[in-house]
């Protein structure tokens, strides 16, 4: 009865040993807090970026919403004055598509 209480404790400690990290693989504190500082600033930069681009469609909404009300315009007045005004509104467009804050691979 022993033998199996022990050989069941003995095959439980040789599973769980290499679990509790008894390897020579260890960092300090010093090197683990500026691994968990650079990853701070990654995700930081990324998040300044997220909201850059957010930004930036939104942007690009409001200009098409502009070119959609002025091509309404077409119903009730006359195509000579609607189109400088839908030109003016498609070059803003142009303008904020150029303007983006990442670089296309395109």
């Amino acid at each position: 009865m022993k033998i199996k209480y022990f050989s069941v404790a003995f095959i439980s400690l040789a599973l769980v040993t290499p679990l509790i990290g008894c390897g020579g693989n260890r960092i300090s504190e010093d090197e683990y807090d500026e691994m968990v500082s650079e990853k701070d600033q990654i995700i930081s930069e990324q998040q300044e970026q997220i909201q850059k681009l957010n930004d930036h469609i939104a942007n690009l909404e409001e200009k098409i919403n502009e070119i959609d009300s002025q091509v309404q315009n077409f119903e009730d007045q006359n195509w000579r004055e609607v189109v400088p005004e839908v030109e003016g509104q498609i070059d803003d467009l142009q303008n904020e598509v150029e303007n983006s804050p990442v670089e296309s691979e395109y």
